[in-house]
């Protein structure tokens, strides 16, 4: 009996290396521009796929036990693997040349470079901003699902397939938040759209502290859901697009980590949460969390540009840059091209740009002044000397 469940966390934990390097290597595979689709489908998809196991789960084992609900899961990862050894892509990391102790001992390699992440992404605000606040959303979320676990065996009595409904109804609300994620974007910035879903999912619980029955925790779990694939595509977005490639493997294990870790801090909370203010108000303190965070993240990283861009010393800054400041890391650049251009009625002076690593950055701004943003990045085949 005790291998089941360290088998089961055995799984869990190989699949947080998996999910790590698959968010930091999706901007190498579309362009900056489509990166909010992406990872609609990459990210949240992923916890979308989640939420029917759960329910599909929950059905199975009440139905006929655990047996087939671990023979569908082993089938489905075996899947995954068939997937992953066909893919041709070349998703090595472009790094610049570090120490070759480094390489001899990789252990300590390991070591160093999550140390680098967390250095590096506290000192990028436009990573660590988006990161904190869906770390909270990850802890609220926490609160809500174990509260709702006990609601629905100690108040209705009811089994893991009647829970399972609960994370269905939040699996169908992060489908319609994938669906129209994109159309939010062409109307809000993506710091905007992260704030109004803190609101929306706020209201939503709120709701439910203020009547919690079967039904209302259903609906709750849906706002809960769609408001939740408003957060993670643009933070995963907007934490990809702060940082150079040779940075993002690394930030992201930290992102990871901390991502997980407030999961971890919501089981801890509801401890004592419960039994001092019950469950109507852990929801509802959950709620208000939600609501006063909304305007947080804007305030945060709202007049942060994606890149700095760093002209000769005294130069005019219509003459062409020398480097680029991308979240903490200064790289030396090749001017490949310049150009202007009309945007949706705006002027933007552009530039196309050559980094040490082999990535090719187009970046732009409003003339006469404004904020630096990535409008596109991919690589080059070859490398500055």
């Amino acid at each position: 009996m005790a291998a089941a469940p360290h088998g089961a966390l055995a799984v869990i934990s190989i699949n947080r290396f998996y999910l790590a390097t698959a968010s930091a290597v999706v901007p190498r595979l579309v362009p900056s521009d489509d990166l909010l689709i992406a990872n609609s489908l990459a990210t949240v998809g992923g916890t979308l796929a989640l939420l029917v196991g759960f329910f599909i789960g929950g059905q199975l084992a009440d139905a006929g036990g655990s047996g087939p609900v671990v023979a569908v899961a082993a089938a489905a990862w075996l899947a995954a693997t068939w997937i992953a050894i066909r893919l041709r892509s070349d998703l090595a990391p472009k790094t610049v040349p570090g120490p070759e102790e480094l390489l001899r001992h990789q252990i300590r390699r390991v070591i160093v470079e999550f140390t680098d992440g967390a250095r590096t992404l506290v000192r990028t605000p436009r990573a660590i901003g988006p990161i904190t606040s869906i770390s909270i959303d990850s802890m609220g979320q926490g609160i809500i699902l174990t509260v709702a676990a006990v609601v629905f065996r100690e108040q209705f009595r009811e089994g893991v397939g009647s829970y399972s409904n609960v994370i269905g109804a939040g699996g169908v609300g992060v489908l319609l938040g994938i669906v129209t994620v994109g159309w939010l974007e062409e109307r809000w910035s993506k710091e905007g759209i992260i704030a109004g879903a803190f609101v929306v999912g706020g209201l939503g619980l709120l709701g439910a502290a203020l009547y919690l029955r079967g039904w209302s925790i259903l609906v709750a779990s849906f706002v809960v859901g769609l408001a939740f694939a408003w957060k993670k595509v643009p933070v995963d977005t907007i934490v990809q697009g702060s940082l150079p490639d040779g940075y993002r493997g690394r930030v992201f294990s930290v992102y990871d980590v901390v991502y997980n870790v407030a999961r971890i801090i919501a089981a801890a909370l509801v401890i004592p949460l419960v039994p001092a203010v019950g469950t109507h108000g852990t929801v509802a303190l959950v709620s208000l969390l939600f609501i006063a965070w909304a305007p947080v993240l804007p305030r945060w990283i709202g007049g942060i540009a994606d890149v700095r861009i760093v002209f000769s010393e005294g130069a005019r800054e219509e003459e062409w840059p020398r480097a680029v400041r991308w979240g903490a890391a200064e790289e030396s650049v090749e001017v490949m091209k310049a150009w202007l251009e009309e945007r949706s009625g705006e002027r933007r002076r552009c530039f196309r740009l050559a980094l040490r690593d082999g990535s090719v950055l187009d970046v732009s701004r409003p003339e006469p002044g404004g904020l630096w943003t990535i409008d596109r990045e991919r690589d080059e085949p070859r490398a500055l000397p």
